[in-house]
């Protein structure tokens, strides 16, 4: 259809067209440009997968996080399933979450003694035992409670050694360079992940049982131990001067020899900290208790339903990831980061008012674009900004924060969604992850990068 303003025609009708060769020639030109410019974008975003580190790092753990879809999806279904409602679901979440908070910060510290890759090896091979316990607990139908929480609290300690070490590996085996395309790879095979594992997860546990959903997820692991097994340290760890140097309009302009020393001279640690713990506080009441209760009880729609919503979401995050590994050297990133947790904060608080699946299907795919956007610029910053030799200790802080109130946030959350329903936590979630980003664009600090 010929697009029109004010009634003329802005095609060019081919009858009357009055270009010359050279002007079609010109078009050509440019035309041959734009595809070399869109080619160049998309190999550049490749180019970390001819590191054969990470080529075997992104394999494994695109793998293991499949099958981590799996455990997220087939857990809220048994817990539902045995009738104890949301405030059964949110009692399971916290055992699992508590411990996980004590290994985010001793996996930080192992991590930059030991390297990431050991510690994420050590992590892997204990949830291949936990993982195979927790699917023959959930074959029995009605395991006792304590068992049950026992396996949860151990999977969950050892998914918090792992988060500090995956979140600082990057670095140790890519360049500067590479950076910013290896995490946007990283997170898009996240975003893969999470789609093809919901989808199927869904389908798996609709005909199948939690218990075989959580057996494919021990498969996973032991995958991921492989690939890790077989990685080797050969790039060393760029010291602090040498990252510093590169990076001489970075907020830090000194390197402390400690995480605590750090954390008392850098406001931009000090607020990013902060800002963090808010923006996460009721992530875990809105998306693991409030999104499966709302699914489950308002729509009808069963696990596959479910498994549609995250698997939305992961596309929308795949994108805004891939979008974000193409966008090259923009100014003001961390700015660009916090706009897009703004918006999807609007969108997240629109799913519990949508009245079918596919709407809200819609809504947290819109969210996940700019979460996938947002995510990937931000950490890009962090791990540039940030002294190397630091970098586990200040991913196991950064990860403390964004689980530390795990716990709180689903207990509270399978309270408040019992008593009120899903709508509350969806609205508190929002407001959480708004108003810090809007703080966060009037600090000095963050408007430098």
């Amino acid at each position: 259809m010929p697009s029109t303003l004010d009634g003329v025609n802005l095609m060019p009708s081919p009858a009357k067209n009055s270009d010359t060769p050279a002007q079609i020639s010109s078009s050509d030109h440019s035309s041959e440009q734009t595809k070399r410019g869109w080619l160049a974008t998309i190999l550049g975003i490749l180019s970390p997968l001819h590191n054969r580190n990470y080529s075997l790092l992104f394999s494994g753990q695109l793998i293991s996080n499949i099958g981590d879809a799996f455990y997220w999806v087939a857990l809220p279904w048994f817990m539902l399933g045995r009738g104890g409602g949301a405030q059964a679901l949110g009692l399971a979440l916290t055992f699992y979450g508590i411990p996980r908070v004590g290994g985010l910060l001793l996996g930080g510290t192992l991590s930059d003694h030991l390297k990431p890759r050991r510690v994420m090896l050590l992590s892997d091979i204990a949830r291949v035992f936990l993982s195979g316990a927790l699917t023959v607990l959930m074959l029995q139908g009605h395991p006792a409670s304590w068992l049950l929480y026992i396996v949860l609290a151990l999977m969950g300690f050892f998914a918090g050694l792992f988060t500090p070490a995956v979140w600082s590996i990057t670095p140790y085996i890519l360049s500067d360079h590479d950076l910013q395309a290896g995490n946007a790879i990283t997170t898009s095979s996240q975003q893969i992940a999470l789609f093809i594992g919901s989808a199927l997860a869904g389908v798996i546990v609709s005909h199948f049982q939690p218990g075989i959903a959580v057996a494919i997820d021990a498969l996973s692991f032991i995958v991921s131990t492989i690939t890790l097994g077989i990685m080797h340290d050969s790039r060393k760890h760029l010291s602090q001067e040498q990252s510093l140097e590169s990076k001489p309009s970075l907020p830090i302009k000194q390197g402390p020899a400690t995480f605590w020393q750090l954390l008392q001279t850098s406001r931009y640690l000090q607020v990013l900290l902060v800002m963090t713990t808010f923006m996460n506080l009721g992530g875990g009441a809105a998306l693991e208790v409030g999104l499966p209760v709302f699914v489950h009880d308002a729509l009808r729609a069963g696990a596959g339903g479910y498994g549609l919503v995250l698997s939305a979401f992961s596309v929308g995050a795949l994108v805004g990831a891939l979008v974000a590994g193409g966008l090259g050297n923009v100014p003001h990133w961390f700015t660009l980061s916090l706009i897009c947790f703004i918006v999807e904060a609007f969108a997240m608080t629109l799913v519990p008012f949508l009245g079918n699946v596919q709407t809200a299907a819609c809504a947290m795919l819109t969210a996940g674009v700019l979460n996938g956007l947002g995510n990937v610029t931000a950490v890009t910053v962090m791990q540039q900004a940030l002294p190397r030799h630091l970098l586990g200790r200040i991913m196991g802080a950064l990860a403390l924060t964004n689980y530390g109130f795990y716990p709180l946030s689903v207990a509270l959350g399978g309270i408040l969604v019992a008593r009120y329903g899903p709508i509350c936590v969806f609205l508190l979630s929002g407001t959480l992850l708004m108003l810090p980003c809007i703080y966060g664009l009037f600090q000095r600090e963050f408007r430098e990068l």
